[in-house]
């Protein structure tokens, strides 16, 4: 690797220069156009590491940003790339948290997934480029949008003049999410796409009327209020476990249509033993959720003083260690699929291939008439299940 100034680079085949890391202490940096006479043609990635580069600027005799390029930059502010760049790779801009703006010129073509965990970020792009184009589908803000972006108790969101808000992104850590019913005093709306990602629980305040795809991905359990009215196609998608909605609401329906897991929201939500107990008015609690490892489950007659009377579907699902369960005769309602692929056994088989093809192995030509590219083992793996249920 060689150097210039503060920027470290290499000379690729063809004689331009790969710029591959920024090692300096200043805010704002220009990527030089040429060094030593070759032209600057590529950016590789993690190219800021941890300094403090607020603002770059990439000229356009760079022709591609390669994946990666700012990737997890949490001081940087802003971009602006000129006329003659061509494409964007994955992950640019991946985890830049502070990232406002991107100036992206017509000249670019093609944006591979290059946004991801920047919620603040606004794209400054011409009408009818590429660019613009691209972020329409892709639910990425643009200046040209006019609203104003402002982040609240880790809620981060566009506010508009009417009065309303929506909610681009949660940068909370929590496991257990509330969603407000409002950011700096404007109702909270909409939630936009990958808002919300990566929680235990999110609970949607009341008011929230539309949702985009993934908007809570890979959330475990969401609790939805009746007054979502507009959901995409792909908006539970993503939710690893159970969606709570009330009973003849729109969200139910939709979870109907698209076979998502549901159940009523209750007036509580306990946790115990690796199990998620949802508790009701009426005294009655509904098991959703076990995700334990244990070879053994037992099931109790009540949690927290409210009599256990049913099991959701696929609330006991795909649990391999789990060979015995135990259910108290007050659970009256077990729902579909409880119990698959539960209690794993593994044994050994003998391949009846083996004695065919075993000595032909070594034989290159009969290797690729019988399509042998990988060994023949003796034995193959069989799997079977069993679960042993108890009432008592």
């Amino acid at each position: 690797m060689c150097m210039y100034g503060d920027f470290e680079y290499r000379i690729e085949r063809n004689g331009t220069v790969t710029i591959t890391k920024y090692g300096g202490q200043s805010q704002h940096i220009t990527i030089p156009k040429k060094i030593e006479g070759r032209a600057v043609g590529h950016l590789a990635d993690n190219l800021l590491g941890n300094s403090p580069v607020e603002e770059v600027v990439i000229p356009g005799n760079v022709t591609q940003i390669w994946g990666s390029a700012f990737q997890g930059s949490s001081k940087l502010k802003k971009v602006v790339i000129e006329e003659g760049v061509l494409s964007i790779g994955v992950s640019v801009f991946k985890g830049c948290p502070n990232l406002e703006e991107v100036v992206i010129p017509d000249s670019v073509t093609k944006i591979s997934f290059a946004f991801d965990k920047t919620p603040k970020v606004r794209v400054v792009a011409n009408p009818g480029s590429y660019a613009e184009e691209y972020c329409r589908k892709q639910g990425i803000r643009l200046a040209s949008d006019g609203h104003h972006i402002v982040e609240e108790n880790h809620t981060v969101c566009a506010l508009f003049d009417d009065g309303t808000a929506e909610l681009i992104a949660y940068t909370g850590t929590e496991e257990n999410v509330v969603i407000p019913q409002t950011c700096q005093g404007h109702r909270i709306v909409k939630i936009c796409k990958k808002a919300i990602q990566e929680h235990w629980m999110v609970r949607i305040s009341s008011g929230v009327q539309q949702l985009d795809d993934y908007a809570l991905y890979n959330c475990r359990f969401v609790v939805v209020p009746d007054t979502i009215v507009t959901m995409a196609p792909k908006c539970f998608k993503g939710i690893n476990r159970v969606v709570f909605t009330p009973k003849g609401s729109p969200a139910e329906k939709h979870c109907q249509d698209t076979r998502c897991i549901f159940t009523r929201p209750g007036k509580a939500y306990h946790y115990v033993d690796d199990c998620l107990y949802v508790l009701y008015e009426d005294g009655t609690a509904q098991l959703v959720s076990y995700w334990g490892k244990h070879e053994q489950l037992v099931i109790p007659q009540t949690c927290a003083d409210h009599t256990v009377t049913s099991i959701l579907n696929k609330a006991i699902y795909q649990q391999a260690n789990l060979k015995k369960i135990r259910i108290p005769e007050s659970v009256a309602q077990i729902g579909e699929d409880n119990f698959y692929q539960c209690g794993e056994t593994i044994t050994k088989v003998p391949n009846p291939n083996y004695e065919r093809f075993s000595e032909l192995q070594n034989d290159p030509w009969a290797r690729k008439e019988y399509g042998l590219y990988d060994p023949i083992e003796p034995y193959f793996d069989k799997y079977s299940y069993h679960v042993e249920v108890i009432r008592y």
